[in-house]
């Protein structure tokens, strides 16, 4: 009886059958060692998508791409560890840099990653100082970064202190970012707003994830008040919620001062809220817009009570000039801050009554209780 034969053909179309995320590379790689014809598929896929923590990384990456002129160039980047401490030394040296439409700079590794690699060479130096400081992720983004790097569609950077230098005042970036995320990235010299200059209405997504937010976003949501549809805050360290006035808004998230006439999707997390900002976001010239918001985190403090009469509110200016009337999901945090943190329960007359406000304006209604 013949033996089974796997047909060579049959390895491309394997690969494409899932989506290039549901591969790990592990897989690939055990993927590569079942059959030859494997191989050449698998390494399109592994050398396009590089991630990138040491220099001998790099330079076997290289070296394999030298051999091999079949491979694709370099589409997507990451870069890690070692490599993310002064990235933008790194980030010179790549070829072809325009070809990359998706680069992540993560710091998180960065600090072990620097002090591993200073304890090996002083451990096999004749001569050490004794002594070996970790350095934290860091990039200084220029504009020689950004023309070299002009067909980014997104970029991430996470952990990192950025150092944005002022930009030509009559040459805008030919950035063309359609999504950014900034995970505990700490501006440490120039201005967020230099990073993507003269190229922010590109940007449709926004995710910033930091202890003070507030500080760098104000003139970054200015630029791209028109197109920015998806934007994502959250506050990792807030101060304790303090009760405030109606008129006094002082404690609340500065993000939510700035009107966003493209914004589709909002999300604030882990940052002091009111009433007083409740009703700025409902504010006709807002985010006329805006379908999906989601507060979360404790530092919340409305009651469901006035979430109910919130969105009752909302209910009597329906309309196509009216507020938020696009809206179709809420997410609440689930309880109030006050002098505690006080959850709701699924029963309380509050949150019964938040639901029948929510149903009957067609809101889908997240954790309420």
């Amino acid at each position: 009886m013949p033996q089974p034969r796997f047909i060579p053909d049959l390895a491309p179309l394997i690969l494409e059958s899932l989506h290039p995320s549901s591969w790990w590379p592990r897989d690939l790689l055990r993927l590569a060692l079942v059959s030859p014809a494997f191989l050449h598929p698998v390494r399109k896929r592994l050398y396009a998508r590089p991630s990138l923590a040491s220099f001998r990384a790099c330079v076997l990456l290289a070296r394999t791409l030298d051999a091999d002129s079949a491979l694709p160039g370099l589409r997507e980047l990451a870069i890690g560890g070692a490599m993310a401490v002064r990235a933008e030394r790194f980030l010179h040296w790549v070829a072809h840099p325009y070809d990359v439409h998706t680069l992540c700079v993560d710091g998180s590794q960065a600090a072990a990653a620097s002090q591993s690699a200073f304890s090996s060479s002083s451990s096999s130096s004749s001569y050490s100082m004794g002594c070996g400081r970790a350095e934290q992720g860091s990039l200084a983004w220029d504009e020689s970064l950004a023309f070299k790097f002009a067909g980014l569609a997104r970029l991430r950077l996470v952990a990192l202190e950025l150092d944005v230098a002022p930009p030509p005042p009559d040459t805008p970036y030919e950035l063309a970012v359609g999504t950014l995320a900034l995970e505990d990235v700490d501006v440490v010299a120039g201005h967020l707003v230099h990073l993507l200059h003269g190229s922010w209405p590109a940007l449709t997504r926004l995710a910033v994830s930091a202890k003070a937010p507030d500080a760098q976003l104000g003139p970054a949501l200015a630029a791209c008040a028109d197109t920015l549809q998806s934007l994502s805050v959250r506050y990792e360290d807030a101060a304790p919620f303090r009760a405030l006035d109606d008129a006094d808004a002082e404690g609340d998230a500065d993000v939510l001062r700035h009107p966003l006439r493209a914004l589709r999707s909002l999300a604030i997390s882990g940052a002091p809220l009111t009433r007083a900002a409740l009703a700025r976001i409902a504010a006709p010239a807002q985010y006329p817009r805006l379908e999906t918001l989601d507060v979360a985190g404790r530092g919340v403090g409305v009651s469901a009570g006035e979430w109910a009469g919130w969105l009752e509110r909302l209910e009597r200016l329906e309309g196509p000039e009216g507020a938020l009337p696009a809206l179709k999901q809420l997410g609440t945090p689930g309880g109030t801050c006050g002098k505690r943190w006080a959850p709701w329960g699924p029963g309380d007359e509050a949150v019964v009554r938040l639901r029948e406000a929510a149903e009957r304006r067609g809101v889908r209604l997240v954790r309420a209780a």
